[in-house]
């Protein structure tokens, strides 16, 4: 019996004729038999190999084909990562202004920006400062001229025209035996206030109004100065010191300012008019001074 056979009628492969004809053979031959059944086992050992083989192929092919799984949705995350940055970066260009590789910032340029910036056509006006302290005291000039260029500090140019009347000298160590020693001896110590308090206990005079008249000139009330000013040069008879008192006066009006200016100007030019005035060439630098 030829193995095709044996291997045709185990596969079920024989015609009905053919298939009962070896049928009837098979029964009476042991030694078939024992062949058929060598190799129904042989031949169901082969297909479970086969099986077997084609189960692991399609394990393999299954973990391959996770692993593309993963590969591919790894290579669609970074592919989508990449297209976002793209964008933000072309987001951020577009709201980043740029600046040409040629411009260069310089502190002139800066400078001239600002001047830019701060060019109106219109006006500014600006509003004074005012001076908080005594009323009295003013900053506006009064010059009879002209107004000076820049702001000047007209009580500061009193003061530095102004020198201390000889009356009112006081040597340290020099006995005070009246009340206008402990006067002069309180001005020279700036005690003011309490020079002020002895003189106005004094009968009034030409010397008490002259001292009172510097006592307020140097505690920058102007106006009560004025006011003993006038009555100490009504009262005085000796030109000279007539000349010494129009001169104190003079810078008296000239720190008290606006309200003064009339006066001022008038003082001024009676001063200049007479160049054999004590004070004719002191007056003469006040007024460059001013001007």
């Amino acid at each position: 019996m030829k193995m095709e056979d044996i291997e045709r009628y185990i596969n079920g492969e024989m015609e009905v004729d053919e298939r009962r004809d070896f049928e009837s053979k098979l029964q009476n031959d042991t030694q078939l038999q024992e062949e058929v059944n060598r190799v129904s086992l042989l031949i169901s050992n082969l297909k479970h190999i086969g099986l077997s083989n084609k189960i692991k192929q399609v394990q393999n092919n299954n973990r391959y084909t996770n692993k593309f799984i993963q590969i591919s949705v790894v290579g669609i995350v970074l592919v989508i990562l990449g297209l976002l940055y793209f964008l933000y970066q072309k987001a951020s260009d577009k709201i980043a202004p740029t600046v040409p590789q040629n411009f260069k910032t310089t502190a002139d340029s800066i400078q001239n920006q600002k001047n830019i910036n701060s060019d109106t056509s219109q006006p500014t006006n600006i509003e004074p400062i005012q001076r908080e302290g005594n009323p009295e005291k003013s900053e506006q000039p009064i010059a009879s001229n002209a107004h000076p260029v820049k702001k000047l500090n007209y009580e500061e140019i009193a003061m530095e025209f102004y020198f201390e009347p000889m009356e009112m000298a006081y040597l340290r160590g020099e006995d005070i035996v009246a009340p206008m020693d402990s006067v002069k001896f309180l001005y020279n110590n700036e005690e003011f206030g309490k020079a002020l308090t002895i003189l106005n206990r004094l009968a009034p005079d030409r010397e008490v109004d002259y001292f009172k008249a510097h006592v307020y000139f140097r505690m920058a009330q102007y106006s009560k100065s004025n006011q003993f000013y006038v009555k100490a040069l009504a009262r005085e008879i000796n030109l000279e010191k007539k000349e010494h008192i129009e001169w104190y006066l003079l810078l008296n009006q000239l720190a008290c300012g606006v309200s003064c200016k009339v006066q001022f100007d008038e003082i001024l030019l009676r001063i200049l008019k007479n160049k054999n005035h004590k004070h004719y060439i002191d007056a003469t630098k006040l007024k460059l001074k001013l001007t």
